[in-house]
């Protein structure tokens, strides 16, 4: 799943659960739930395609609609901020573990997979173009969703 999915799910998780103790490790486990969801992905896994401007330019956008949502969370809920964004950034975080992955190899270094990014790639059994239409309809569906909680 993209990172706005994640976050836009975690932040649904953090404005419905008020308690961070339940709150923030079900916006955790609700990252490999949805990962679990056939979803947009290419399976091209080889250098070239992480150099990609493509891959980049995906990734800038997906990471500035989550600064988007963050700022909005901020100006209509400052009172529940806290835990909201909170609860966005641990249901986006366990996709950090491609961050070393993705520096390593622009830099033109060899990656050696982990245990966390290998469980991760399990998990994430469909990952194909087609999938951008599950991703597309669970952004609609959780915004319309936090749309509803953020105007109450």
């Amino acid at each position: 799943m993209t990172a706005i999915n994640h976050a836009i799910t975690g932040s649904i998780i953090g404005l419905t659960i008020s308690n961070p103790f339940i709150a923030v490790p079900l916006a955790f486990i609700s990252h490999y739930f949805l990962d679990l969801i056939p979803h947009y992905g290419t399976k091209q896994d080889n250098d070239k395609f992480i150099k990609s401007k493509y891959f980049k330019t995906f990734l800038c956008v997906d990471i500035l609609l989550c600064i988007i949502l963050a700022i909005v969370l901020f100006i209509i809920k400052p009172t529940s901020y806290l835990i909201v964004i909170l609860c966005a950034f641990i249901a986006t975080s366990p996709d950090l573990v491609n961050l070393k992955k993705f520096i390593l190899i622009n830099q033109n270094k060899n990656y050696k997979p982990g245990l966390l990014y290998r469980m991760s790639a399990f998990i994430q059994w469909f990952e194909k173009p087609i999938g951008l239409i599950v991703e597309i309809a669970w952004f609609l569906a959780s915004g319309f969703i936090l749309v509803e909680l953020l105007l109450k």
